[in-house]
This record gives C-alpha cells, structure tokens and sequence, in this order.
C-alpha cells in the first residue's frame, strides 16, 4: 500500500478529472525531518564503513563527457575533502532519473569488497515502478510478453543474460468518470539478479510490453496511455505546489521532462566484518535500508 488519503472532492486540470490535494492528506510528508541531512542529500544509513544516501531525481551520480563532476552525487559529497578526510566511493549506480538508495563507500577496500559482493547478487535489491501496458493490438509484437500480475523476466541485456523477478503491488485506475478512458497503470516490485546497464527499464519495456511511467529513453511517453497519465500527474503536481503557496500564482510552464518512475526503495547489505588484515562479508547478517518514496510516487497515488 502506498499509505495515501484522498480528497472529498475532485478538480479538472489540462482536461483531465484527478484528485485535488490537501497539505493534510499527505499525511507526514515531512519524512526528512527525522533524517540526518549531508551536502543536501537525506542520509538513509551511516556506519563506519558505509553511507547509504536517498538520491534525488534527475542527478547523475558520475562524471562523464556532458555532465560536470561537480554537478554528480559523487562530485557534491566530495567537495571540500581537501581538509583530510578520505573520499567517499561509489560501489553500483542508479540511472540519473531513478531515485532512491544508494550505496557509497568510506575506503577503496570497503569499495571493491561491495563492487563484488553488487555484481554476485550478495546485495538483495527492491525497486518500485510504475508501469502502463501499452494497447492490446502491440501486446501481439513477436518477442512480448501479454499482460501477467507476476513472474520472472529472463531476456539478454546488452547481449548479456538478464534476469529480474517482478510481482503487481497496486493497480491503480482512474474514475470511471473521467472524460477519456484510461488504462490503469500498474505498480511493480522489482528484483534484479543481474546488475545490467537499464536492465528494469528495458526489461519492462521490451518484455513486459509494460514501459516505466516517464521513460523517455525506452518508454513512449508519445503513447496515449502514457501520455494520459502523465498529464493527470502535471494537474496534480500544480495543484500540490498551489496548496503549498497559496498565495502565489499558479506556475504555467510544464516540466521539461516527467519523472522517471522507477525507485530503489530497500536494499539489504551483507554485514562487514573487520580483522587485522583483512574485510569479508558476514552471509548470516543484514542491513536493511529503506528509501521512502518520492513525491511524484504521493502524487500518483493519489490520482486513486
């Protein structure tokens, strides 16, 4: 359940009936203030090896050709360590639009002991997303899969072999009021066992025929499902910054691009052990992390 309330009554944006938001019925949004902060990012986990942070969306965690270090989670958790204090180093990655918890590292040792224990599946991983099936007549292509509540995707990756177990949380479903008829977008639980460059969004997309809600790289946001659903979240969105300054007008530009759906919501790490000379992994004991879902994961829920 995504422990969301409705309104009582029901607003008209872009043409679309969705569901008008109160401050209240978010019911303890304000989840970040029981959190440590660090260079602004929410501080999930902290212990003397690891940093476990909630990245937000829409920021790369490396450098790379087009993106400036300084502008990465990487870059801004590092910036000023010239004071002495070690760096901190990334050890799996989550795509610049995927929010949720993500893993750093205290030392390179501490690094290259949880790069492997990423890459042999020794961290169980749970992702959220929202999906919408695309129109029954596609659902025929060769090679997709028709519509199933649960199951396992096994499909090569960028020519390498790929597997991710899947399973429906919610269905959720617009009004049947509402002026055009939408298909309902359905939430996913995702448990990759390979670790695959895009391997959930292309899993959901090209196996499911099911692409991730805001995926403008594999999904088809151009889609009429996609599309509809996207615009009654625009309409919530704008109505949720009204209700948070009323007396300021509403905004008229939309969002360059909608967010991506997809979140790394608990990760459980194997507990590290230390001795003198050496760092290993403990297989009997855990550290669950949870990430708490983003604001536009609130907002869809609430077009209920």
């Amino acid at each position: 359940m995504l422990g969301i309330t409705r309104s009582a009554s029901r607003a008209v944006r872009n043409g679309v009936r969705c569901w008008p938001l109160a401050v209240g019925a978010l019911g303890g949004w304000n989840w970040k203030a029981s959190f440590k902060q660090r260079r602004g990012f929410t501080v999930l986990h902290e212990d003397e090896h690891l940093l476990v942070i909630d990245k937000p969306r829409s920021m790369p965690v490396h450098g790379g050709s087009k993106v400036d270090a300084r502008d990465t989670v990487i870059g801004r958790l590092n910036d000023g360590r010239s004071d002495g204090r070690p760096p901190l180093f990334l050890v799996h990655r989550l795509d610049a639009a995927t929010t949720g918890a993500l893993v750093l590292a205290k030392s390179r040792d501490v690094a290259r002991l949880m790069e492997r224990a990423f890459a042999r599946n020794r961290v169980d991983k749970t992702y959220v997303a929202a999906v919408v099936p695309e129109e029954k007549e596609k659902e025929k292509e060769k090679g997709r899969m028709s519509w199933r509540s649960a199951g396992v995707i096994e499909r090569d990756v960028g020519g390498k072999p790929a597997r991710t177990l899947y399973s429906t949380v919610r269905t959720l479903s617009l009004s049947s009021s509402s002026p055009c008829s939408i298909p309902p977008c359905h939430v996913l639980e995702l448990k990759p066992e390979t670790g695959r460059t895009h391997q959930l969004r292309i899993h959901t997309a090209m196996a499911l025929n099911a692409p991730i809600l805001g995926d403008v790289r594999y999904g088809r946001t151009r889609d009429a499902a996609q599309r509809a659903w996207l615009e009654v979240l625009e309409g919530a969105w704008r109505e949720w910054e009204r209700e948070q300054t009323p007396s300021s007008p509403p905004s008229s530009s939309p969002s360059l691009q909608p967010p991506l759906f997809l979140h790394c919501k608990t990760l459980k790490i194997p507990f590290i052990r230390e001795t003198v000379d050496a760092l290993s992994l403990d297989p009997t004991l855990f550290t669950r992390v949870d990430a708490p879902l983003p604001l536009h994961f609130v907002l869809l829920g609430k077009t209920l």
